[in-house]
C-alpha cells in the first residue's frame, strides 16, 4: 500500500512479511529464494494478490514491474518500493520471426536494445497503463 511504502527499502525489509506472488512465475522463485524468512502467498491470479493487499491480508507483492506499475496506475492507494531489487530478476522475454531472417533478427534486437537504453518502454508502459486504467472507468 501506498501508505507503506516507506517502510520497505530493501528486500531484506520484507524479511518474516507475507509476500504475494503469482503461483508458478518466476516472481515466486525469486521471493522464495531471496527475501529471508518470508511467507509466500501463492496465487494464480494476479489480480486476487493485489485484491489481497488492498485488503491488509499481505504485506506486499512480488512482481514484474511492468505488471506492478500498471496496478498502481490504476489504484492510487498503491506504491511501489522502487528501491527493492533483485539479484536474479532478469525475465528473459523472446518472440518468434521466422527462420533465415538474420537481417531482420538484427534490426528488431537494434530497436529494442535503444528503446530499453533510452527510457521509451518505461514511457509507453506509463503511457499506456494510464490511457488503460482511464478507459476502464
Amino acid at each position: 500500500k501506498k501508505e507503506n511504502v516507506d517502510k520497505y527499502h530493501s528486500k531484506e525489509d520484507f524479511s518474516g512479511k507475507t509476500v504475494g506472488v503469482e503461483k508458478g512465475s518466476s516472481s515466486e522463485e525469486v521471493a522464495g529464494n531471496e527475501i529471508p524468512e518470508v511467507k509466500l502467498n501463492s496465487l494464480s491470479k494476479i489480480t486476487d494478490l493485489f485484491l489481497e493487499l488492498k485488503n491488509g491480508k499481505i504485506d506486499g507483492i512480488v512482481s514484474s514491474r511492468v505488471v506492478g506499475r500498471q496496478y498502481v496506475i490504476a489504484n492510487e492507494d498503491l506504491g511501489i518500493c522502487e528501491e527493492v531489487s533483485f539479484e536474479n530478476s532478469e525475465k528473459k522475454v523472446s518472440c518468434g520471426i521466422a527462420k533465415g531472417n538474420g537481417d531482420f533478427v538484427e534490426v528488431v534486437n537494434k530497436v529494442i536494445k535503444e528503446c530499453q537504453d533510452s527510457g521509451k518502454f518505461d514511457e509507453w508502459i506509463d503511457e499506456y497503463s494510464q490511457k488503460a486504467a482511464e478507459e476502464a472507468e
